[in-house]
């Protein structure tokens, strides 16, 4: 009964360590618009993507091994991510034009954040949003977000 119950277990751990691999946004913490700015975290990232964005799909692998990262170093902040095609749990958030809405840094109000487009990127520090990286703020919002993750991961290694 002893062999029985111990090779549950083990299999039960393998089973949930293989779970918590992280390869894609799919296996990341999903944000709904809603609740972008009320996470249990006092700092974290949100990252938004589109389905079928090319960018969005090159930065990937910097998002998921921040991610990973991130899981693995308390003094990381902690990484989300939101599906901007996702139009019926996100309704809201998407805008046409840049200019259709004001610069949104220093709200603590989720329906006052916008995009046009993604990728882009929003710091949160206690209800507030405190760094957008998105086309309304630079010509180049990937490139931006992939140099900001690759710092904090070099930053918190000890590299610089």
């Amino acid at each position: 009964m002893k062999k029985i119950i111990l090779c549950l277990l083990l299999c039960f751990s393998v089973l949930g360590l293989s779970s918590c691999k992280i390869t894609s946004y799919k296996d990341m913490k999903e944000l709904k618009y809603k609740n972008l700015l009320n996470q249990k975290a006092d700092n974290y990232y949100v990252v938004f993507y589109a389905v079928g964005c090319a960018y969005c799909a090159e930065l990937e692998s910097t998002v998921v091994n921040y991610a990973k990262y991130a899981k693995t170093n308390k003094d990381a902040y902690p990484i989300y991510v939101l599906n901007l095609s996702d139009k019926k749990k996100n309704a809201g958030i998407n805008a046409t034009n840049d200019n259709e809405y004001p610069n949104f840094l220093g709200t603590t109000n989720y329906e006052d954040i916008h995009f046009t487009t993604a990728p882009a990127l929003i710091m949160v520090s206690k209800g507030m949003v405190v760094r957008v990286i998105s086309s309304k703020s630079t010509m180049r919002p990937m490139s931006e977000i992939k140099e900001l993750l690759t710092s904090q991961m070099e930053d918190l290694y000890g590299n610089r």
